[in-house]
């Protein structure tokens, strides 16, 4: 039975119009879908335009932009003031298994910075952040270069803070409770 009316005609664009949630269509099945709602007459000159203007693969590629971000949770180890710049030195765990099945502690210190310019988040960080606190903090690695006393070439990287959150507090140390001396009743 053939489709009629707009409702159908919508139907059956919708089957073949490509979205963000469904991937674009080879050339030859989009070729048969076409030639499906052209038998069926519900091409519509909408549609055709449609499908001759839709973005190509390749299009999509070269629209997509760069990104270079790194996003970091762990404790602060220490700050320290470098100039007029706040270094923050985060520690993250990432523990594996050992070939005897035990898990083996990998911490990683990467130290991201604060620069200058960002006056008011150094201020922040100052005030609020000291070692031990559980910290997310989002930032651009970039590639440095420098030469050392020797004259050798070193390269290392510097990861400039876009954005820092305070997530909790250092952990109390666990220690036992006091013990509670029974009171006894009062006289009244």
């Amino acid at each position: 039975m053939p489709l009629r009316g707009n409702s159908s005609r919508m139907g059956a664009a919708r089957l073949f119009q490509n979205s963000p949630s469904r991937p674009a269509r080879s050339a030859s099945l989009a070729h048969c879908g076409l030639t499906a709602l052209r038998l069926c007459g519900l091409l519509t000159p909408a549609l055709l335009d449609r499908h001759r203007n839709r973005p190509r693969p390749n299009d999509r590629r070269e629209k997509m932009s760069q990104l270079n971000t790194h996003i970091q949770v762990g404790r602060v180890g220490q700050l320290k003031d470098v100039g007029a710049n706040l270094v923050i030195t985060v520690c993250s765990n990432n523990p594996y298994k050992n070939g005897n099945g035990e898990w083996i502690d990998n911490p990683e210190w990467i130290e991201h910075t604060i620069f200058a310019r960002q006056d008011s988040r150094i201020k922040w960080a100052r005030e609020k952040l000291e070692s031990g606190d559980l910290v997310q903090v989002t930032s651009r690695p970039k590639q440095t270069e420098w030469k050392a006393a020797n004259g050798e070439r070193r390269f290392g990287y510097t990861f400039a803070v876009e954005d820092i959150q305070h997530l909790a507090d250092k952990p109390a140390k666990k220690t036992e409770a006091p013990a509670v001396k029974p009171q006894g009743k009062k006289a009244g």
